[in-house]
């Protein structure tokens, strides 16, 4: 008799203990599943008029990692009105996504990168303006030499042409390719005189047989195409996408090499143009909705493109991107909000601390409730790491309310409130 007992006993201690485990690994399920939201980083970005403290905070340790930048927006009127009224002890600031943050981001911004931008689309818009620099076009006849612009003009009684372009000119005669005859603009007609008010001389220019052999000829236009060089692009070293106020952005950097023809190469160095056959570039593009056709951005200055160009073993020529992409983050930053989400990893309940009979406020009688301490602990999504500088931003420890229903048999978590491991401060007060 003793012997059933004391076994009837081990028996009930073993059911007990297998259910006390089953009923902890429920709570835990349970307590796992809310803390999924939590696993996810939000960084607001764009102007920011009521920053807290604890939420500047955190926009710093955003930005020593390396995902923003922070700039603090100079007191206004309106500025000045929010802090003395609903917004006491907030201040402004505009927060700029860096695109390292656009590359970690779970909800990049489909309108950057919805439009593609191959290498080979790449390659033939800037070989193509690369080369068109690299030929000359010269008018065949009566060329009126120092206007504002330049071009040819088959109807009028003289192409225009620019005091620069002169010296091209020169350069092709002294190698036999061209004939030029020097005349006053008083030879023009007295009608089109205003047309060429800005002209210096007239410059009959004609093609010799050499330059025949050389040239390609349009006689519709009477222009004579002489191609000194060729540029190709050899490695593309960044495509990325640049996200504006308005319009969408790429910037493009990268390698190429120039060539000039063996003809042209004593010419092309007479003209003070760079010998250099290794060069690298940097490119803003723009996308042009009305052709549907990605273009070089104009920069910020009004008077050229933004591209830079220079030898690869040195620096850029000119500096017409880094001002163009800093007015860009600049105005999309006052109104431009959006929202970032940055995956930090998977949480998990690392120890319960305390698992005790709950009677407070969030409770109903006849119920089951439970108030719940407990570490957490994480591990990092698949593939990649938490951003250095932002590992203690993830929570350490939780309190919550469980409750049993006794309808579908499952733990459900009333509230929760989570905070860092080394702090006793928790991010919201929804447990009480």
């Amino acid at each position: 008799m003793w012997n059933f007992c004391r076994r009837s006993c081990i028996l009930l201690l073993v059911l007990s203990s297998a259910c006390g485990s089953r009923e902890k690994t429920a709570k835990t399920s349970a307590i796992e599943t809310s803390l999924k939201p939590f696993s996810e980083l939000a960084i607001p970005t764009g102007s920011r008029l009521n920053v807290s403290d604890d939420a500047l905070a955190f926009l710093r340790r955003a930005e020593a990692a390396g995902l923003v930048h922070i700039e603090d927006v100079p007191q206004g009127y309106w500025d000045s009105f929010a802090s003395r009224t609903f917004m006491e002890g907030a201040k402004p600031v505009t927060v700029t996504p860096t695109a390292n943050l656009e590359k970690i981001a779970l909800n990049p911004r489909p309108a950057v990168n919805a439009v593609p931008f191959s290498k080979a689309q790449i390659a033939a818009e800037l070989e193509s303006s690369w080369n068109y620099y690299a030929k000359e076009e010269i008018y065949l006849g009566a060329n009126c030499v120092g206007n504002a612009t330049s071009f040819g003009n088959v109807s009028g009684p003289c192409a225009l042409a620019l005091q620069s372009d002169y010296p091209t000119y020169t350069a092709l005669a002294g190698k036999g390719l061209l004939t030029i005859k020097e005349s006053s603009i008083a030879g023009l007609p007295a009608g089109s005189l205003p047309d060429y008010a800005n002209a210096k001389f007239v410059a009959t220019i004609g093609l010799t047989s050499a330059g025949q052999r050389v040239a390609s000829v349009d006689a519709k236009r009477h222009v004579a195409t002489f191609v000194l060089g060729t540029y190709r692009l050899e490695r593309l070293l960044k495509n990325e996408p640049i996200q504006a106020e308005s319009g969408v952005y790429r910037l493009v950097e990268g390698t190429h090499v120039f060539a000039a023809q063996p003809e042209f190469a004593d010419t092309w160095a007479a003209l003070g143009r760079p010998t250099y056959r290794e060069r690298h570039f940097r490119v803003l593009f723009t996308y042009d909705t009305a052709s549907a056709k990605w273009k070089v951005a104009n920069a910020t200055n009004g008077r050229y493109t933004a591209e830079d160009v220079g030898p690869r073993d040195g620096g850029y020529e000119c500096d017409n991107v880094p001002p163009t992409l800093e007015e860009l983050r600049r105005s999309r930053s006052g109104t431009d909000q959006y929202t970032w989400r940055v995956r930090l990893g998977d949480l998990h309940v690392a120890e319960l601390l305390r698992d005790e009979d709950y009677k407070g406020p969030l409770s109903t009688p006849g119920e089951t409730f439970r108030l719940v301490l407990a570490t957490i602990k994480h591990t990092a999504p698949s593939g990649a790491a938490v951003p250095s500088g932002l590992e203690n931003v993830l929570p350490g420890r939780l309190r919550c309310i469980l409750k049993y229903s006794d309808f579908n048999k499952a733990w459900t978590v009333v509230a929760l409130d989570v905070g860092p491991r080394d702090s006793e401060q928790w991010n919201s007060a929804n447990v009480r």
